[in-house]
């Protein structure tokens, strides 16, 4: 639907942006070897002898996810040196909720399924409320920008190659396209929905939230390697620290280093605890080799 989008102009035409004329000189997607630009429409526009880019960013209203799977590097692009604080403070609203979740599922329960253990929960920034481990990011109205418009991006995401010719900054968006794709059928229904990125129009844009989705280890899938067991190795906002606590296993949220740690590192730990207890299955913890009862799903 993207590319239909994109189809609207081609190189020679005159279009109307809310009544005033531009003819096109070059249209196309842009391209980074390394991920996705912000940008994904540039229009190279001429009106009355001058020039101006058009870096649209192509949002479906439908869509859910910003951005997913954060990692600590892509949250310091996004939202610079003090992305940790936003993190802990954004997360900080949670706490309660993230502890009464339940940590270990003898039976299925939601999407967790029988036999996982919960290492931790990745970060995700979405357009809405996504259940009740979600919340507002804190961000202020120049981080806000930031997110959207890509000006923080390395370069090879920033200047990248639009029809081959690589052009500076053609991956860092100045505007913004948020409808629903399927009421675009012209060009100047493009135009007549763009919010362009300034100070002004910050409040206009949607709110940003961020998403924390379960990373569980499902131990029943003997079929597959261990590390197999887990959906993909993700850099979690908040993890659990398995110890073992007066010789029983016990679970510590850790929330004070969101990002740094991944779900193979909280699963080494785990599994040295549960050998060490004699744990062999999930049907082997019981209440005589646990903290508390409370955290697990029978």
């Amino acid at each position: 639907m993207e590319s239909k989008i994109i189809n609207l102009f081609s190189k020679g035409d005159t279009v109307y942006i809310r009544n005033n004329p531009g003819k096109v000189l070059k249209v196309g997607k842009p391209i980074s070897p390394v991920g996705e630009p912000k940008t994904d429409l540039y229009l190279l526009l001429e009106n009355k002898n001058e020039l101006f880019e058009l870096k649209i960013s192509l949002k479906n209203i439908n869509a859910s996810f910003v951005e997913n799977k954060i990692t600590a590097q892509r949250a310091y692009i996004l939202f610079g040196e003090k992305w940790k604080t936003i993190l802990k403070q954004s997360i900080a609203q949670l706490v309660n909720e993230f502890n009464s979740r339940k940590l270990i599922f003898k039976s299925s329960f939601g999407k967790s399924k029988e036999g996982s253990f919960t290492l931790g929960w990745r970060f995700d920034l979405v357009w809405q409320h996504e259940g009740k481990l979600s919340g507002s990011i804190l961000l202020s109205k120049e981080q806000k920008l930031e997110v959207y418009t890509g000006e923080n991006l390395p370069s090879e995401k920033k200047d990248c190659f639009v029809n081959s010719k690589k052009i500076k900054n053609s991956g860092v968006a100045n505007c913004i396209l948020i409808s629903d794709w399927q009421t675009i059928k012209t060009a100047e229904d493009v135009f007549a929905n763009l919010l362009i990125f300034d100070e002004s129009m910050v409040n206009a844009l949607p709110d940003i939230y961020f998403s924390c989705k379960a990373l569980n280890y499902r131990s029943l899938l003997t079929d597959r390697p261990i590390l197999k067991r887990i959906e993909g190795n993700r850099s979690l906002a908040v993890y659990v620290n398995w110890i073992i606590l007066n010789n029983k296993l016990h679970p510590e949220l850790i929330f004070d280093d969101p990002l740094e740690i991944k779900g193979t590192d909280v699963l080494e730990n785990l599994l040295q605890n549960l050998q060490l207890l004699n744990i062999e299955t999930i049907y082997d913890i019981n209440r005589n080799n646990v903290s508390s009862v409370n955290y697990i799903q029978d």
